[in-house]
């Protein structure tokens, strides 16, 4: 028998601006299965498509690639809890072009099936809605923003903006900086930044070196600030534009 889950309990920041008696009943109310996902590649095909009025998946737990290229050259993207998937949604036969989609589950995940039946409980309380198409919407405004990141020139660049990047929804704030507590391999971060991983293992060697990032197994920390380098090449293509 499949889990079921009170997404309310599970995920707070989904029932913002609901308060009080309604807010007690919509976390009675909102309920859903759950699906599991173990370490390792992940057949989101195998995941029934949702019929029409569906969300779609909810993570609750875990962390995430998906990673999506052609011909050898791939961009990748991580997700974690409070992130919306729809993998059974594909371009279709008439696309121009077909790319390629694999997922990998890199820590256990749980997630919560949004189907029809879970939006018709949610109908009453129209913030749930709200809060995942604002989720929605900050997960595409992330992906331009790393698509701003990888078109810097120098690859240590990119990898030093990226870890900041997301340290800014997975970084905790210490003394001696902003510890990131994440299992990014090389391979992962290459297609996350647009490079090949030797030039990725040589940018983090230098950023090392410089003391800017501190690796410790899973624990990243990160020293001083965002690159400057950034900054500047920003400006400058504005200046010129």
């Amino acid at each position: 028998m499949a889990a079921v889950v009170r997404v309310l309990i599970e995920d707070p920041d989904l029932a913002h601006g609901i308060a009080g008696e309604r807010r007690r009943a919509a976390e009675r109310a909102c309920l859903a299965n759950v699906v599991r996902a173990t370490r390792g590649p992940w057949r989101a095909d195998r995941v029934s498509s949702a019929p029409p009025g569906s969300f779609g998946l909810l993570v609750l737990k875990g962390l995430l690639s998906r990673r999506v290229g052609r011909g050898g050259r791939f961009g990748a993207e991580l997700l974690g809890p409070g992130d919306l998937l729809r993998p059974w949604d594909r371009p279709g036969d008439q696309a121009a072009m077909s790319f390629a989609t694999d997922w990998k589950v890199i820590q256990p995940a749980r997630l919560a099936i949004l189907d029809r039946r879970f939006a018709e409980r949610a109908a009453p309380y129209p913030e749930i809605a709200d809060q995942l198409i604002g989720r929605t919407l900050l997960r595409s405004r992330q992906l331009t923003e790393t698509m701003a990141i990888v078109h810097h020139p120098r690859v240590e660049v990119r990898v030093h903006a990226l870890l900041w990047s997301l340290a800014e929804r997975w970084g905790t704030v210490r003394r001696d900086g902003i510890a990131l507590s994440l299992p990014l391999t090389h391979a992962l971060l290459a297609d996350m930044v647009a490079a090949s991983r030797p030039a990725v293992t040589a940018a983090l060697s230098a950023l090392t070196k410089r003391r800017c990032v501190l690796r410790d197994r899973d624990l990243w920390l990160l020293r001083g600030g965002p690159p400057a380098e950034l900054d500047e090449v920003g400006g400058t293509a504005l200046a010129g534009s």
